[in-house]
C-alpha cells in the first residue's frame, strides 16, 4: 500500500483593471488538455466536467471556499504535481468562459480582485484521489450582489423593452447607463497613488447601485444589462489614449460593434457608440485577450443631438468629471492659465495632482515640462500644435 501527499500553493492577484483571463483563447481551453504527459493520468471527461461545473457554480454564487474532489489513475506519479497544478488554475479558467450567462463569463471574471488554490492527494497504489481548495475574493458581497439583481430587474423594466429590436435595446440601455452613471476620479486618484485597499468602482454594483464606477463598472454593467436582453457583448481590455481601459463589442445581427459607455458618459452626441475599428482607432485591445468576433465593416451613424443628461444626478457636475488633456485647472476650457500652471510645476514651483499631472502630459512622453505647457500656450491662442492628446478627454 502506498500513500503519498502534496500540497502546492498558487496566488493569482489581478492587475488593477482586474483583467483575468476572458478572452476566447483563455477561456476555451479544455480541461481536457492540461495534462503535461497524456498518459500520466487517466481521468473520465465525466468527472473533469463535474468539477468545472461545481467550480464555475461556486465561483457565481460568490463563494469565497470551496473544493473540489478528483478521483483517476495514475501511470507516472513524477508529473502528478504539474498536472494538478495546471487542472487548478485551468479549472478555475474555464469557469469564466463566455456562455451568455449575465452572472459568467466577461461579469464575473471581472468581479474578482484575487484567487488562491491549494491542493492535496492521497494514494493506494495508482488509484489516486485529490483535493483543490479555492480561496476567492470578490469586488462585491453576496448582499451587494442580491442588491444589484433587483436594481438590474428595476432598470430594465423601467426601459419597457419587451418588443423592441435588438438595436433599440442597445441604444435605450446605452443611453441609460450614460446617462445615471458619472466616472470615479476619486478612486483614481487614489489608485494613481498606489491605494488599491477599495476596488467597489471596478464593479456593476458601483455603476448601477451607486451611480459611480470607473470603465470597469461601466463595460460590466453593459454586459450585464445587455446579456439579460439576450443580446451578445463582450468586455474588451486593452488601452485608451495609452491608458489601460475596459469597453465593450455589442452583437447587432451578424456584426459586433465598438461602443465605449465611459468615454460616452453625458455627452450630448456619442462619439464612441456603434463603432467599426476604423472609427475607433484611439482604442488598443490586447490582442492575447481579445476575443474572436466579426468586425463591422462601417460604424452605424445615430443623431443623438437631442440627448440630455438630466437624468444624471449629478449632471450639473459633469464639467468637472469630464476633463480634456490640457485643462488643468478644470474650467472646461485650455487657456493660458493652464499653460502657466504646468510650467510652474515643470519648475518646482506649483504641485498638481495625479489627475491634473495626466491631463498636463498632452504629448504623451511620460513627462510634464516646459514642452507640454508651450503645447497648451500654442493651442490656447489658435496656432498649430504637435501634442498627441491635447484638446481630447480623458475618462
Amino acid at each position: 500500500m502506498k500513500k503519498c501527499l502534496s500540497i502546492l500553493l498558487a496566488i493569482a492577484v489581478l492587475s488593477p483593471l482586474a483583467a483575468l483571463p476572458i478572452s476566447a483563447s483563455a477561456a476555451e481551453v479544455e480541461v481536457q488538455s492540461v495534462s503535461i504527459a497524456e498518459k500520466a493520468v487517466v481521468i473520465s471527461d465525466s468527472k473533469l466536467a463535474e468539477a468545472y461545473d461545481k467550480v464555475k457554480n461556486n465561483v457565481r454564487n460568490h463563494e469565497k471556499s470551496f473544493s473540489v474532489e478528483l478521483s483517476f489513475i495514475v501511470n507516472d506519479f513524477t508529473y502528478l504535481n504539474n498536472y494538478l497544478g495546471e487542472l487548478s488554475s485551468s479549472l478555475l479558467q474555464k469557469a469564466f468562459e463566455h456562455d451568455g450567462n449575465p452572472i459568467g463569463g466577461d461579469y464575473i471574471s471581472n468581479q474578482i480582485n484575487r484567487n488562491q488554490y491549494s491542493f492535496s492527494w492521497s494514494s493506494i497504489n495508482d488509484k489516486c484521489t485529490a483535493t483543490i481548495n479555492y480561496n476567492i475574493s470578490y469586488f462585491t458581497t453576496k448582499n451587494q450582489e442580491e442588491e444589484l439583481n433587483k436594481k438590474v430587474d428595476e432598470i430594465l423594466d423601467s426601459l419597457n423593452l419587451d418588443g423592441k429590436s435588438d438595436y433599440d435595446k442597445v441604444c435605450d440601455i446605452y443611453d441609460y447607463l450614460t446617462s445615471n452613471v458619472v466616472y470615479d476620479n476619486v478612486a483614481i486618484e487614489k489608485e494613481a497613488k498606489g491605494d488599491f485597499s477599495d476596488r467597489l468602482p471596478h464593479s456593476s454594483y458601483a455603476a448601477l447601485c451607486k451611480g459611480t464606477a470607473v470603465c470597469q463598472g461601466y463595460s460590466t454593467a453593459l454586459y450585464r444589462l445587455l446579456l439579460e436582453e439576450g443580446i451578445d457583448c463582450r468586455v474588451i481590455i486593452g488601452k485608451g489614449l495609452k491608458e489601460d481601459h475596459a469597453w465593450n463589442v455589442v452583437k447587432i445581427g451578424d456584426v459586433y460593434y465598438n461602443v465605449d459607455a465611459t468615454w460616452d458618459a453625458h455627452r450630448t452626441s456619442y462619439k464612441y457608440f456603434l463603432c467599426s475599428d476604423a472609427d475607433f482607432k484611439d482604442h488598443t485591445p490586447n490582442a492575447e485577450l481579445l476575443p474572436s468576433y466579426t468586425h463591422a465593416s462601417e460604424s452605424i451613424n445615430i443623431n443623438t443631438d437631442d440627448k440630455s443628461p438630466a437624468g444624471s444626478s449629478t449632471g450639473q457636475n459633469i464639467q468637472y468629471i469630464i476633463r480634456m488633456f490640457g485643462d488643468i485647472d478644470g474650467d472646461n476650457n485650455i487657456t493660458s492659465a493652464d499653460s502657466l500652471s504646468v510650467l510652474r510645476f515643470s519648475v518646482g514651483l506649483d504641485e498638481l495632482d495625479p489627475i491634473s499631472r495626466k491631463l498636463a502630459d498632452v504629448n504623451g512622453d511620460g513627462n510634464v515640462d516646459g514642452s507640454d505647457a508651450l503645447d497648451i500656450l500654442r493651442f490656447s491662442v489658435g496656432l498649430p500644435s504637435t501634442a498627441d492628446f491635447i484638446g481630447t478627454y480623458l475618462k
